[in-house]
């Protein structure tokens, strides 16, 4: 049961960071992409381990879960480093920072 509660917890504790993704107009220079991505690898790795070698039921969804709100947020950090960086005078392209 601490299992269930506290990664749907986990989920939730995603939202403020992708609110502030979504609001931020300097390219969301703070999030670490590769970090983030490994969340995602990470949590949708473990809730396959779960469904096809333990046969759990509710981890795989908590776990995709997981993965599902990491990935939105590398999504839009992506998604606001390009527009940033189209609207550098003298930029091509993006350039991660981190």
């Amino acid at each position: 049961m601490c299992f269930v509660v506290f990664n749907a917890v986990r989920i939730l504790l995603c939202l403020p960071q992708l609110t502030k993704c979504l609001r931020e107009q300097q390219g969301c220079p703070t999030i670490n992409l590769l970090t983030w991505a490994n969340w995602v690898v990470a949590n949708a790795l473990t809730g396959l381990y779960m469904w096809m070698f333990l046969g759990d039921g509710w981890g795989p969804v908590l776990k995709l879960g997981n993965a599902a709100m990491c990935g939105a947020t590398v999504g839009v950090a992506v998604i606001k480093r390009r527009r940033h960086a189209a609207r550098q005078p003298g930029r091509v392209g993006w350039v991660p920072s981190h």
